[in-house]
């Protein structure tokens, strides 16, 4: 891997090694504009728990929603513990890029997390097959046939 960010061996360091992420190292993400690299990241710890596979998930209903500061987020997802899923909600006026980087902190941060969700949304496609890059496993939308088009899409195998 290569990282343009200087902080990043280091968290590289401590995921390879088993490490619980801290507050720290997910402010250092937030923080980073190396957007690659925390894809680079976020995509190595999924594809240790999951490999190349990923979810298609039916949900009709509304998507979480939250106007919570990024420290007030981390601090939720540091005290969540072993729980199956995960779907970082979405902030008003948040933008795909930090929306990613919201992606890949959850991934980075919740290791007794199963799945981590994301939507389908066909405004913008492209960001949810980012998202699956960027450390998501599951991907929720009402069409199923859709879903398994975007996981193909983003090179992932749909467990169905």
């Amino acid at each position: 891997m290569t990282f343009e960010d200087p902080k990043f061996p280091l968290i590289l360091d401590k995921i390879q090694a088993g490490q619980p992420l801290a507050a720290e190292d997910a402010m250092t993400i937030y923080h980073s504009h190396d957007l690659h690299g925390i894809g680079q990241l976020a995509s190595l710890v999924r594809e240790q728990r999951h490999g190349r596979r990923a979810w298609p998930r039916l949900h009709l209903g509304p998507a979480p929603v939250s106007t919570a500061s990024k420290q007030e987020r981390i601090a939720t997802m540091l005290g969540m513990g072993e729980v199956a899923e995960y779907e970082p909600p979405l902030c008003p006026g948040v933008s795909g890029y930090t929306y990613l980087k919201h992606v890949a902190v959850a991934r980075l941060l919740l290791g007794g997390v199963t799945h981590i969700i994301v939507r389908y949304c066909p405004e913008v496609e492209n960001v949810c097959q980012l998202a699956l890059r960027f450390g998501a496993d599951t991907l929720s939308g009402t069409n199923v046939q859709e879903l398994e088009r975007q996981l193909r899409a983003a090179g992932l195998e749909p467990v169905l």
